[in-house]
């Protein structure tokens, strides 16, 4: 965690306080908040994570929660919430565990979306161009075929095969 943007946090007695210091995360102005004003800061779309969160009488096990904060009101910043619900964890009324800003990760894994999406669309447009070529080179070859007939009859078509063979060219 030397480098990390990460700080403590814990949840007792419906508030929730931030550990102040461990980070160089100047964005968090206050270190404690109770848990109505700490989901006023929370995105709308991270509602159900921050519920997650706030249960301490979840399943027991290893959690990691994300979420949007912002607390300008204006900027949306991420975070993952990292804690482990233990049988102690509903007894002690309380939950803590490790947040950190994970923005720059959030931000490479839309871009490494981004790379796959695009990556998937040049290979539909190949597979399409692959495709296409293939189904058109039967045509082209029924029209060269057909034309070198033309091309190099000595006199021994009869007008019924050449009009035949027109309509072959034509057709294809």
């Amino acid at each position: 965690l030397e480098n990390a943007k990460a700080r403590l946090w814990h949840i007792k007695d419906g508030k929730i306080t931030i550990a102040p210091r461990l980070t160089h995360d100047r964005r968090i102005k206050r270190s404690r908040l109770t848990l109505e004003d700490f989901k006023a800061i929370v995105h709308p779309d991270s509602m159900k994570a921050y519920e997650e969160l706030c249960d301490i009488n979840a399943e027991e096990g290893y959690k990691s929660k994300r979420l949007q904060l912002s607390y300008d009101g204006e900027t949306w910043k991420w975070y993952e919430f990292i804690y482990s619900v233990t049988k102690d964890t509903a007894r002690r009324g309380s939950l803590a565990g490790l947040m950190l800003n994970i923005v720059s990760l959030v931000e490479n894994e839309k871009k490494l979306i981004e790379t796959q999406k695009r990556e998937s669309e040049i290979k539909a447009k190949e597979s399409f161009i692959v495709n296409i070529g293939t189904k058109m080179n039967i045509p082209f070859e029924a029209i060269i075929g057909t034309s070198q007939l033309f091309a190099y009859d000595k006199g021994e078509l009869s007008s019924e095969d050449k009009q035949q063979l027109s309509s072959i060219i034509h057709d294809n």
